[in-house]
């Protein structure tokens, strides 16, 4: 079953640090993937979830495909 899929990129703003001797992160990016459908005829989407997770890597909300199977060998 095709789904429509929303991919978003948050920014949340970092205040605390775990390492004190290391400088705080100004921006942390989070990527998203929701499903566009009403609640009530979700599918779990949770593979799918994954995939995009594994495959995108965010920049300025440009996504990037890469290839982790690629970046392993090296």
């Amino acid at each position: 079953m095709v789904q429509n899929l929303k991919v978003k990129v948050k920014k949340n703003k970092i205040t605390e640090r775990k390492n004190k001797s290391k400088k705080a992160k100004k921006n942390k990016e989070k990527i998203d993937v929701k499903s566009l459908r009403k609640k009530s005829k979700l599918v779990k989407i949770d593979k799918i979830e994954e995939m995009a997770k594994k495959m995108c890597a965010s920049t300025n909300n440009n996504l990037k495909f890469l290839n982790t199977k690629e970046t392993k060998k090296k």
